[in-house]
């Protein structure tokens, strides 16, 4: 019987739920049907299977304090943009190997000539690039990360704790290309955010949901954002879901639903590709 000490003797595959992060297995009982949870706030954990039962408290460690400091939940009021505070990114980032590659891989300039914001940083468990998210002052109001290695133990992305707004590229939240600071007439709407930046990068004034659905807590924000038009450009395999989305939004402005190509995201295309299938 192995009693936790620290973050990893919970094993590698965990997930946020809420404000508490969901481990696979229990190091104690050896269950594996998702039933040990951690609060950030305390380090307190408890295995809710029945054979088990077992809690206590973790001790800390520098890598365990960046991950629920990431967790941690932030209190915010759910009014527009203001309900996001201004907020710094996290100061564990440290170089990794395979960050530029990553970039190019997916058409983004490395040499950060692209005015993102992306960062590279080693937050729990290795290799993961920093998306900022910045509102329509230019102000970093939130941020997640992605893991770029490939790995099937961690989550792919992992974001700071609290209701995450819209992804918005920063040309397209204030200024420059894009701009959609007042407003514009129509507006993408892609699940992640890659997918956002292949479509900002091919000249569309675009949003991302983090997933599939439209949470209330940014609802205004998007129609705001849309005068007229949203096109729903989710996944190719997410078509029941955008139809599902186009319903929630009937009468609030008009949807339109663009499919990807067979097997493809939007972050799997080229700007021309993209270009090519928005028209």
């Amino acid at each position: 019987m192995t009693w936790p000490q620290t973050l990893d003797d919970f094993g590698p595959r965990f997930r946020q739920r809420g404000d508490q992060i969901n481990f696979q297995v229990c190091p104690v009982c050896g269950d594996r049907r998702w039933k040990v949870y951690l609060a950030p706030e305390s380090g307190m954990w408890i295995c809710f299977a029945g054979v088990c039962g077992a809690s206590g408290k973790i001790s800390t460690s520098k890598e365990t304090d960046a991950l629920m400091e990431m967790l941690r939940p932030q209190p915010v009021k759910n009014e527009g943009w203001a309900a996001w505070p201004e907020v710094d990114f996290p100061e564990t980032a440290w170089s990794c190997a395979g960050f530029n590659a990553y970039l190019r891989s997916r058409g983004i300039p490395d040499d950060g000539s692209d005015g993102l914001g992306l960062r590279e940083g080693g937050i729990a468990h290795g290799g993961r690039a920093i998306i900022p998210f910045f509102d329509p002052a230019g102000r970093l109001v939130y941020w997640t990360t992605r893991d770029y290695c490939g790995r099937d133990h961690v989550p792919k992305y992992l974001g700071m704790g609290g209701k995450h707004p819209p992804y918005v590229p920063r040309y397209s939240s204030h200024g420059g290309r894009g701009s959609m600071s007042n407003g514009c007439r129509s507006l993408v709407l892609v699940e992640g955010p890659f997918d956002a930046i292949q479509v900002h990068q091919a000249g569309y004034p675009v949003a991302a949901l983090g997933g599939t659905v439209i949470p209330k807590h940014f609802r205004s924000i998007l129609l705001d954002m849309a005068k007229d038009k949203l096109v729903l450009f989710l996944d190719h395999d997410a078509l029941a879901k955008a139809v599902r989305l186009a319903r929630d939004l009937a009468g609030l402005r008009e949807v339109d639903i663009v499919r990807p190509p067979k097997g493809k995201d939007p972050g799997d295309l080229t700007p021309t590709e993209i270009k090519e299938i928005l028209g």
